[in-house]
């Protein structure tokens, strides 16, 4: 076929020129016969009108069956497919990542080479990209963008990890965990638990026990999801953590994995100095329901703080016993509660079937 016949043909009404796209039925091999068979030039030509047809049109079959193609063209079609990342439209943008995926690794050099020049929001979709591929350079990347300045980019690495598993990961991860954004250490924490192992966990407990206040508060949420004996008794232990955040956040930690025998340590921090931490293992007890709890929780009825006597009431709510029966005792004696705390309480007693004069 020649040149001007290849230009005739993609400047045709027909969609995306039906002489070469595909239906879901044929194989990828056919196409590739075809697209051997085209010189420079007609590639280029073919290239160009694809993009145009991806970037401009507005119907997402075109735009899919586009990248498609492009996907298959291969290296030729990469800085097109780039560029379409830059476009405002969300389909086209999408369709373009994902052709740039289906290419595989030979289309990671190109992509790697432009990471540091391309805008934010195309960075980051570029981290997907590569992530989903996967191979040595796309691992080094990752690391190094852990230290991103944006921090969806640093979150897109982190997971992207967390998807590879590679235990040669988790040193920049346990960094990662002092991350000043929230989710990003979030992020950090989950890739270490998807890496999985000894080392991992290892590495987890250590930061609980010596890492900074921010990492170790971390932690111990992460830890919730490991659901195993060495994180029980690490959070355990973290309940007299010196930070009072990670104490809170520890009982909680305890509350999600919901095992009993963290019952005690959980009445121990009922007591504590900070009403954060009281509040937040009176939650944890409610969520266990364990009848041990109920005098340590009818006791903060009365607490000091505003926020605490009515954690304490939602946690005697959900165990659902006699025992709450004690309530109204407590409650009659208590002249200085708050009377929207003594309504709630009595609120909960009428639910459970006491009722109170």
């Amino acid at each position: 076929m020649t040149n001007p016949e290849i230009m005739l043909l993609t400047n045709s009404k027909q969609p995306v020129g039906r002489w070469l796209i595909r239906d879901e039925q044929k194989s990828e091999a056919g196409i590739g016969l075809q697209l051997d068979m085209l010189d420079p030039f007609a590639t280029h030509a073919l290239v160009e009108y694809l993009g145009q047809q991806l970037c401009m049109s507005r119907n997402p079959s075109l735009q899919r069956k586009a990248a498609l193609e492009l996907s298959l063209i291969g290296l030729p079609a990469v800085d097109t497919l780039i560029y379409a990342l830059y476009q405002k439209c969300k389909t086209c943008q999408t369709m373009a990542a994902y052709a740039l995926y289906k290419m595989g690794e030979k289309a990671v050099p190109a992509l790697l080479a432009v990471l540091d020049r391309c805008p934010t929001n195309v960075r980051q979709k570029l981290m997907w990209v590569l992530y989903s591929i996967g191979g040595e350079y796309v691992f080094d990347e990752l690391i190094a963008r852990l230290r991103d300045p944006d921090r969806k980019v640093r979150r897109y690495a982190a997971w992207g990890l967390g998807y590879l598993k590679n235990p040669a990961a988790i040193p920049a991860l346990v960094v990662a965990l002092n991350d000043p954004f929230n989710k990003m250490r979030f992020d950090a924490g989950m890739a270490l638990v998807k890496i999985g192992g000894n080392d991992a966990i290892k590495v987890l407990l250590d930061t609980l026990y010596n890492g900074k206040s921010r990492a170790r508060s971390q932690v111990t949420t992460i830890l919730a999801w490991l659901q195993n004996d060495m994180a029980l008794e690490a959070l355990s232990e973290a309940l007299k953590d010196k930070d009072p955040h990670v104490r809170a956040q520890a009982a909680l930690a305890l509350g999600w994995i919901g095992n009993r025998r963290s019952v005690i340590p959980l009445m121990d921090a009922l007591y504590d100095s900070e009403p954060e931490v009281r509040m937040q293992a009176a939650v944890a007890l409610g969520w266990i329901g364990d009848e041990r709890a109920i005098d340590g929780l009818i006791r903060l009825i009365d607490d000091e703080d505003y926020l605490v006597p009515f954690s304490a009431k939602d946690a005697l709510h959900n165990i659902e016993v006699r025992e709450m029966q004690a309530i109204v005792t407590q409650t009659r004696a208590r002249h200085k509660l708050n009377p929207s705390v003594r309504r709630a309480s009595q609120t909960a007693l009428r639910q459970l079937g006491y009722l109170i004069n």
